[in-house]
């Protein structure tokens, strides 16, 4: 909410006497809000060279015999507020620092919030959350709750986010979080080691309806899901992973159904089923993908590959053949096939210019696949380049 539509709404008030920003600001906002009344923003505020974000916080302490019993505490803007309720901390000079505290956190906007917290990007949406906190300092623990509507953080749209996980000086775990953007929705869960940048028992689901908007090559909408299980090091994680999709279109080239399934070692994708079928062609094949992970470089080798237009196979692959990653593109140099098709060798180049085929053939009959792939009357066949 901008300061301009709040002041037309009566929910914020300008103060425009000098105030002092450490010693008076936030008292004055202190009791106004206490009082049930506006939201103030400062605008001349002594000690800070920009207006001070309209908002209010305190904290309130008892100390005896070492223990600081908290009494309770806030933190207010114009969109919400966050609460410390009740808890302990005590100190000993042998024991260190015992925490046992509670927050919550309910915003119906996050542009204040933003604002106060000194943010980078877009932040909006509402939220709401409880945060509790155990142990030392050097030994902490921490679980979080969380749920949120039309949410954006840092110029990412997320929309309707939920959230159970916890989190210590060793790992993150994340029990639940789901994401429903109107593109489709996300769910994860599992572990992360922090010291040792390891994944543990991570769990991905992603299902979009809108699948143009991450490929815009994709010419017509249709859906797509990955599901994914990883563990180990993130640069070479081991798994399974799973992609299907129904009804997506390349520009000519309607798909009726793309799957891949394969299982991950060391970061390294072996996928045993990769599978692209239209209405009239089929293409079916197995893959070596080291994914781009850290420092490697995308390498992918085609093990196998069978081209087939109806029930028998046209083309199939004579030996595996890599696809390499340059500065410019990829290129895939002696990309042999042959079958009841006849022969057909191609070298490819995709690069800023667009891509460049060389072919050479020899008593190709290229008709079923032509049709197939541009389903117009072709006659072509006996190819001999």
């Amino acid at each position: 909410m901008s300061p301009h539509r709040a002041g037309r709404e009566g929910e914020l008030v300008e103060i425009e006497a000098p105030v002092d920003a450490r010693l008076e600001a936030a008292e004055i906002h202190r009791r106004v809000i206490a009082a049930g009344g506006p939201a103030l923003l400062f605008t001349r505020v002594r000690g800070a060279e920009l207006p001070l974000p309209p908002h209010a916080y305190d904290v309130t302490l008892v100390l005896a015999e070492g223990v600081a019993q908290v009494e309770g505490g806030s933190l207010a803007c114009a969109g919400g507020s966050a609460a410390l309720r009740g808890g302990r901390m005590a100190w000993d000079l042998e024991q260190g620092v015992d925490l046992e505290l509670g927050a919550s956190l309910a915003f119906a906007d996050l542009v204040p919030l933003a604002e106060v917290l000194g943010l980078e990007g877009t932040w909006s949406g509402a939220l709401t959350g409880e945060v509790v906190l155990d142990g030392t300092l050097e030994a902490w623990s921490l679980t979080a709750t969380a749920s949120g509507e039309e949410v954006v953080t840092a110029d990412v749209p997320l929309g309707t986010v939920t959230l159970q996980g916890a989190a210590s000086a060793e790992n993150i775990q994340v029990d639940r979080l789901r994401i429903e953007h109107p593109d489709g929705v996300a769910d994860l869960s599992g572990g992360w080691a922090i010291s040792t940048r390891t994944l543990e028992d991570v769990r991905v689901e992603v299902r979009t309806d809108e699948p143009q908007r991450w490929v815009p090559a994709l010419a017509e909408a249709g859906a797509v899901e990955l599901v994914a299980s990883l563990d180990g090091p993130w640069t070479q994680p081991t798994g399974s992973v799973a992609l299907t999709g129904d009804g997506l279109a390349l520009p000519d080239l309607p798909l009726r159904a793309v799957e891949v399934r394969g299982a991950l070692d060391s970061g390294v994708l072996r996928a045993e089923r990769i599978e692209v079928r239209t209405d009239t062609l089929q293409a079916s094949g197995r893959a070596t993908v080291a994914l781009p992970l850290g420092e490697r470089a995308l390498d992918v080798q085609l093990d196998a590959l069978e081209l087939a237009a109806g029930d028998a196979p046209q083309l199939g692959l004579v030996a595996p053949t890599r696809v390499r990653q340059e500065a410019s593109g990829w290129s895939v140099e002696g990309l042999a096939l042959e079958g009841t098709a006849g022969s057909l060798v191609l070298d490819l180049r995709a690069g800023p210019d667009g891509p460049t085929l060389h072919a050479s053939t020899r008593d190709l009959d290229p008709t079923p696949l032509l049709q197939a792939w541009n389903p117009v009357p072709y006659e072509v066949a006996g190819l001999d380049l």
